[in-house]
Formats: structure tokens, C-alpha cells, sequence
């Protein structure tokens, strides 16, 4: 439904069964498909995280700056950004300078956002992180879940809520082994799912969460637990957590 013909067709990283099937559905639309790395790719410099942008196999901007947002999965945002420039370069003229620019200086909000706030003093140790994310699917819980194992040995919590019906079990196991999970009703959700239906979902696939009610009942509940020890928080499941966490601005 998202095809058109001859309009550009910017495709991220996929397993190649899934690009197979995009190929014959652009094919069959006429669609103007470019594939990460086959039309374009980036390659990281994992020393100082500076990156290289290729386009047609040839490299068209290099040494750009470390991208602002976290997550290695924004290089491959930042890839397909720029490929959709290109893709309709002949239509428009673009300041490529100002794309560095925007790759160090760009902010998303809720996307793995680091929380500064009136939350943080619930959590005595200084060098506690408390951090927003949207993640809600089981793709989003995927990439969050790598992000995690790939930051500092800290003792990691995920605090999730979800709108009712939305609580997907894929999402939760992806964090087994890696955090320990806390189920909360989401305020600022219409229609929310219950903490205590997240845990008997869990309970019925043998994955621990436990009920922390709301968002600052399960902050406390991490530090009544864990008062001395530096500790990682993620609050995820819902963008509608967002607005939870900027109440307590």
C-alpha cells in the first residue's frame, strides 16, 4: 500500500527474505527501490563513531560526526535519511554540509532519551540513568534490548506499560536475562492496560514482572531494593509513558 509507481522506495536493513518479497512487490509496482546495502550502506568508525555514507558504491560523504542519538540503529536511520535526499536529488538542491550538522545536532524526544527531571532524585546513587524510550513492538523491544547490552555494566530495570489489549509477549522476552521487568498502568493513556494483567500475562508464559502500579511506585520500588547501587532505568511500551515522565518535570 506504501508503493507507488515511480516514486523512491528507501529500504533499511532487512533479513533477505524480506528483501525478496520487497523486490517483487516494487518490481510488480514499478516502484523506485533503493536497498541498504546494495545501493547504499554506511560504514562506522567504531573508534570515535564517526561514519561514512555510500551511494552507488561510491563513498559520497565521509567523516560524519557521531550521530546525537543513541543507539547504533540511528546509523542506519541517519543511512536512509540520506538516501532519501539523494533519491530525489534531481528535484530538489541540498546543503550536504548541513546534513552533517544535522546528524551531530538532532533530538527525538521519548526515543531513548535520557530523563532529567524531578524522577532522577527518587534514585539516590548519582550515577543512576533513567531513560524514556517508545518502544512498544516486539521490533522496537529488539533494538532496545541490544542497546542495553551494549552500555555499562549497570543493574538494569525495564519499567513498561501498555495501552489495553497491547501487551505482546514477544516484547517482554526479549528483555529476559537482561533487566528486570516492572509492569505499571500507564496515566496518560486513554485506554490502559491494568499492571496486574501485564503480570498475569507474563506469569502464563513464565517470564517474572512485577506489579509496580505506576511510574513513581515502581521507581520506588527499585530503590527500596536497591538503595546503594547504581542502576539503569528504562520506561518503555508506550509513548503515552512520555507524558507520565515530563509530569514530573
Amino acid at each position: 500500500h506504501i508503493m507507488r509507481p515511480k516514486i523512491p522506495l528507501i529500504i533499511a536493513p532487512q533479513a533477505n527474505i524480506i528483501n525478496d518479497l520487497i523486490k517483487l512487490i516494487a518490481n510488480d509496482q514499478n516502484a523506485l527501490s533503493y536497498f541498504y546495502n546494495e545501493d547504499f550502506f554506511i560504514e562506522k568508525n567504531d573508534d570515535d563513531g564517526t561514519f561514512d555514507f555510500f551511494w552507488q558504491n561510491e563513498p559520497l560523504l565521509v567523516n560524519l560526526t557521531k550521530p546525537n542519538l543513541a543507539g547504533d540503529h540511528q546509523y542506519y536511520n541517519f543511512a536512509c535519511a540520506i538516501a532519501c535526499c539523494m533519491a530525489i536529488s534531481d528535484k530538489f538542491i541540498f546543503n550536504y554540509a548541513g546534513i552533517n550538522q544535522a546528524v551531530s545536532s538532532v533530538k527525538w524526544h521519548s526515543r531513548l532519551e535520557k530523563v532529567k527531571n524531578n524522577l532522577n532524585k527518587v534514585l539516590k546513587n548519582p550515577l543512576s540513568e533513567i531513560w524514556i524510550d517508545g518502544a512498544h513492538n516486539e521490533g522496537g523491544a529488539y533494538v532496545l534490548a541490544n542497546w542495553i547490552k551494549s552500555q555499562t555494566p549497570l543493574k538494569n530495570f525495564i519499567i513498561c506499560g501498555f495501552s489495553r489489549g497491547k501487551c505482546k509477549i514477544d516484547f517482554l522476552k526479549k528483555f529476559e536475562n537482561i533487566a528486570e521487568i516492572i509492569a505499571v498502568k500507564v496515566d496518560g493513556e486513554p485506554y490502559p492496560e491494568l499492571s496486574e494483567n501485564i503480570v498475569e500475562i507474563a506469569k502464563n508464559h513464565k517470564i517474572n514482572v512485577k506489579n509496580g502500579e505506576n511510574l513513581l511506585n515502581a521507581l520506588n520500588l527499585i530503590e527500596s531494593e536497591f538503595a546503594d547501587q547504581a542502576v539503569r532505568v528504562i520506561i518503555c511500551g508506550s509513548l503515552h509513558l512520555a507524558r507520565d515522565v515530563r509530569y514530573f518535570n
